[in-house]
């Protein structure tokens, strides 16, 4: 059995040269967004789940509303998270 450190050439059965082609969008879903009701019931669960609900449902709505990216709010909710009190009070 080969090692990390040891090199294990591909062969030509195993390795055509061409990587797989990735499917459009549009083909494999029919829309690329959230309807408001759906929003709503992430919402409601996201209230309901965990001692930060209020916040979650906040950043969800956030994000729909101004149609961000999820990896927006998530480092927002790292910011948030790394903050200490004497430093969110600073001048």
């Amino acid at each position: 059995m080969p090692t990390y450190d040891t090199v294990v050439p591909l062969s030509q059965a195993s390795f055509s040269g061409k990587l797989p082609k990735k499917p459009r969008n549009k083909d494999v879903r029919t829309r690329e967004y959230l309807t408001e009701k759906e929003v709503e019931r992430l919402m409601k669960a996201a209230r309901e789940t965990g001692r930060h609900g209020y916040r979650d449902a906040t950043l969800i709505l956030l994000a729909y509303r101004h149609a961000l990216r999820v990896d927006l709010p998530a480092s927002f909710v790292l910011l948030i998270t790394h903050i200490s009190p004497v430093q969110s009070h600073a001048c």
